[in-house]
């Protein structure tokens, strides 16, 4: 059999492009130095799906942040794997925070986010009351989600290989 893509690596870099060349008439071969996918930093990556405040749009990785953020919803469903919006909070606890929250919120916006908020008060600590007391402020960023990247690493490299990828 005639080999037209060989991914080295199956963490979720390698499983997710794994799956998406693997929905063309392609021969993939996907090679991976451990017993099994998911094995190195991706197991222990946090998980977080991050809104896209943070990294410059100009950038690629700015933009695949953003972009990416709301194809999670459908990806999670379609592969079953648990997938929770919870949002995520900057928190601040002075002035110059403050400020700092308010750029963040800025460079979201520039990004294209649209329901970035500098919160305070009792709702900062209705949206997490396990905070330091001492907490003034946070960017809360609704966007936000979480995974498990075992799972989804998992996920992505069954749904590859029932697409006729090897692995």
């Amino acid at each position: 059999m005639k080999t037209d893509v060989v991914i080295i690596g199956g963490g979720i870099i390698g499983t997710s492009i794994a799956r998406e060349l693997s929905r063309f008439n392609i021969n993939i071969i996907l090679i991976e130095k451990e017993d099994d996918v998911a094995m190195g930093t991706s197991k222990g990556n946090s998980g977080i799906i991050h809104a896209g405040y943070n990294d410059d749009f100009s950038t690629l990785k700015g933009q695949l942040n953003v972009k990416s953020n709301p194809q999670f919803d459908k990806l999670c469903r379609d592969l079953k794997v648990p997938f929770k919006r919870i949002g995520s909070l900057v928190v601040g606890f002075t002035k110059e925070d403050f400020n700092k929250l308010e750029d963040l919120k800025g460079s979201g916006e520039k990004n294209g986010l649209r329901n970035l908020e500098v919160i305070a008060g009792d709702r900062l600590f209705k949206l997490e009351p396990n905070l330091n007391p001492q907490a003034k402020y946070a960017l809360y960023a609704p966007a936000a989600g979480i995974i498990s990247p075992y799972e989804l690493t998992i996920a992505l490299a069954d749904n590859a290989v029932i697409n006729g990828a090897k692995v």
